[in-house]
């Protein structure tokens, strides 16, 4: 990974130019060094070709006017005492094989170009894929899915353009304007002069408008990453649009989003067509200095006719890749722009699964809370001092209220979040002293809401897993009680499932779930909430299957039906980030309160449930 990680977006982080992303970049772009060498060598000669492509005219019109002694003939001893004829035959050639052998090198340049573009997009993409899944769990609640993607598609194409293709040409034009301007010079100092007189007004002009374009261009991308996030936000939440006839409303929103993109755009566009107009006028002023002192010096006999013909194509040469730039300067800031969206996630702290030093010591399930308090981003506290064992092979259910922090402490527990204050034990061990990715590998997660990919049964099932054993995973499924339904599919475990699960009831997407765990087979075992869209039926299946999973495990379990907890060894009541009380079902039946409301009005709910 490239740069200093962060905790947050470093917003103003700035790499102001071409070089600057090319220096920042450079770790990937050392990794395909040999395609960019050939990509150089073909740039450089499709540079050189370039170069020489008038040198045959100047000698056409030289031999024409009968002047030769201004040309390069005396250069090539075999071209002494030619005839005129043999002179334009071989300037004819040479036009010939210079077209030739700029094609193959334009080929060579473009081929290797490419080439070394994609490679280092999916060097890049692939790290950055990688690097938002470490990302911690603080970053990823703010952070807004369609701008994570639009880094990820359309600001890294920009970026594989800004590194490879277009470096190499600006670096091919750059070469190119040395090389005329040393060659100006040689034909002739004062046209060379006159040639360059307008060259500082022309950078000047064009680096006053690159800052600007580049900082309205910055603006777009952030509109069109806000207009992403919007998008994804509403398809993701199409049944909620459908349900409430929210889609005017989306729509509406959506279209405000892309006004403020569009506006942006169209400032960036008219900063550029600026530029370009100043461009255009300053060369017109150039190429009419050169033109005049030209001419006045062919006529005076300083220069031949051949020369001021070399000197005025070298001028459209020199002045070609100026106003080049003008027009691609709003392509290159947005790609200097979009290595800067891209470096600032590179740049963000992310999560080290192997920290060196960590241990993997074997697992058996003891957890212990010391005086641990949590907040989320300096906001305010959730959990307050809590202090709590839960043996090894323990059931402990947590309930309370929403938002009392149940959930917080389960999440902790796997280091999703870190404790602001005190620790977290398992085994005796702190949890920082344990390797992240084996500390995982420890626990098995049955959520509130199941996420189903759109990949088959069995990787679903077997999801996180290298390998698995297909005994093993049907095993699984039969315990977990989804064994049947899954053969009933048209291709049984290899059967590909809709993204979300479409097309499988809540019961059968936690089954799952639970197939997942049963699977997984960790010492440890946390249900969140997992039977809160299930229909008694359902959930009581799937109580009957819990029970099976956590026998002999560490289980935490997360509810609000207090009828699923009946085999909890020990329930836990939460209020206000707090452990108030802790026993048996009957024991906190006897002494709390606030047990006592709940389970109250659990059973008058389903009272009134019946008698409906």
């Amino acid at each position: 990974m490239i740069g200093i990680r962060r905790k947050t977006i470093h917003r103003n982080l700035r790499l102001y130019s071409v070089i600057g992303v090319l220096v920042h970049f450079r770790p990937f772009l050392q990794k395909i060094w040999p395609t960019l060498l050939v990509a150089g060598l073909g740039m450089i000669a499709q540079a050189a070709l370039h170069v020489l492509r008038p040198w045959p005219i100047k000698v056409v019109v030289d031999v024409l006017v009968g002047d030769t002694s201004a040309s390069f003939i005396d250069l090539i001893p075999s071209l002494r005492n030619r005839t005129a004829d043999e002179i334009l035959l071989f300037a004819s050639a040479a036009i010939l094989l210079i077209a030739v052998l700029g094609g193959i090198a334009t080929f060579v340049q473009r081929y290797f170009a490419a080439r070394g573009g994609q490679l280092l997009a999916f060097r890049v993409r692939k790290d950055l894929y990688r690097h938002i899944h470490r990302l911690t769990m603080s970053h990823h609640d703010h952070a807004k899915t369609g701008d994570f993607l639009l880094r990820l598609t359309a600001d890294m194409n920009l970026l594989r353009n800004l590194l490879v293709p277009s470096g190499l040409a600006l670096l091919s034009q750059i070469l190119v304007v040395a090389a005329i301007a040393i060659l100006m010079f040689q034909i002739d100092v004062p046209l060379a002069l006159a040639a360059v007189a307008v060259v500082p007004f022309l950078s000047f002009t064009t680096l006053q408008f690159a800052g600007r374009i580049r900082l309205a261009v910055r603006k777009q991308r952030q509109r069109e990453g806000k207009l992403a996030a919007t998008a994804a936000e509403s398809v993701a939440s199409v049944r909620l649009v459908k349900v409430q006839r929210a889609e005017e409303f989306e729509d509406d929103r959506f279209l405000a989003d892309q006004r403020r993109s569009f506006r942006q755009g169209l400032r960036a566009t008219k900063l550029q067509a600026a530029l370009e107009r100043r461009i255009e006028i300053l060369t017109a002023i150039g190429t009419c200095l050169v033109l005049w002192i030209g001419s006045r010096r062919a006529l005076e006999g300083r220069i031949s006719i051949g020369d001021l013909v070399l000197a005025i194509s070298y001028l459209v040469m020199l002045y070609k890749p100026i106003q080049r730039f003008s027009r691609l300067s709003s392509r290159l800031a947005k790609g200097i722009v979009a290595a800067e969206r891209i470096a600032e996630i590179f740049e963000l702290e992310g999560e080290n699964l192997h920290e060196p030093g960590s241990i993997q010591p074997e697992i058996k399930g003891q957890i212990r809370f010391e005086s641990v308090h949590f907040q989320y981003d300096a906001g305010t506290e959730v959990l307050h001092g809590i202090d709590l064992e839960i043996r090894a092979g323990e059931t402990v259910a947590l309930v309370g209220h929403s938002g009392s922090g149940k959930t917080t402490m389960a999440r902790l527990i796997p280091r999703l979040y870190e404790p602001s204050q005190g620790r977290i034990t398992l085994d005796g061990i702190p949890l920082a002293r344990i390797e992240l990715a084996h500390l995982r590998d420890q626990i098995a997660f049955v959520l509130q809401e199941t996420l189903i990919l759109g990949i088959s049964v069995q990787d679903n099932i077997a999801y996180g897993r290298d390998q698995f054993d297909q005994a093993e995973l049907e095993r699984a499924a039969r315990r977990a009680g989804i064994h049947d339904r899954i053969l009933r599919l048209p291709d049984e475990y290899r059967t590909v499932l809709e993204e979300n699960g479409v097309g499988l009831s809540g019961g059968e997407r936690q089954r799952i779930a639970l197939a997942r765990a049963f699977l997984r087979a960790s010492p440890i075992v946390i249900l969140d909430e997992p039977d809160t869209y299930l229909d008694p039926l359902a959930r009581d299946a799937f109580w009957d299957a819990a029970r099976d999973l956590v026998r002999d495990r560490t289980a935490l379990m997360i509810v609000h039906r207090l009828s699923g907890i009946d085999f909890a060894d020990r329930i836990l009541v939460i209020e206000d980030g707090r452990v108030i009380d802790s026993g048996t079902r009957d024991e906190l039946l006897d002494r709390c309160d606030r047990f006592r409301e709940m389970y109250a009005m659990e059973e008058g709910g389903m009272s009134h449930d019946v008698s409906a």
